[in-house]
C-alpha cells in the first residue's frame, strides 16, 4: 500500500506466508495499476490478476490457497508471457 511510483523494471514485492491460507487483495491506498502473482509453496502459480486499478477497493479472490504472493508493475505478465501454472525463480 501507498506505493505512488512503479517499482524498479523486472522487479517485484514477495510476500511469504507462513501457511497455506485464503487471501483476497485490494488496491486501497496503492497509487499504481499492479500484477499481482499468487502461488504455491513451491512458487507455481496458481491465480493472476493483472492490470488492477489503481484505489480500487473491490476485493481480488483467489479460489485457491496460497503460500506466497507477488506483486509486479502492471503488464510484468503480458510482457513475459506468464500463465497459471508456470513457476516463478527466485534470484
Amino acid at each position: 500500500m501507498y506505493i505512488t511510483q512503479p517499482l524498479p523494471n523486472n522487479t517485484g514485492v514477495l510476500f511469504v506466508y507462513n501457511k497455506y491460507t485464503y487471501k483476497t487483495f485490494w488496491m486501497k491506498n496503492t497509487f499504481i495499476p499492479l500484477d499481482i502473482l499468487l502461488l504455491d509453496r513451491n512458487y507455481k502459480i496458481v491465480c493472476i490478476h493483472t492490470n488492477t486499478i489503481p484505489l480500487n477497493t473491490q476485493q481480488l479472490i483467489c479460489e485457491n490457497k496460497i503460500m506466497n504472493a507477488v506483486e509486479t508493475n502492471a503488464g510484468f505478465v503480458k510482457t513475459n508471457n506468464i500463465k497459471i501454472g508456470d513457476y516463478l525463480l527466485l534470484h
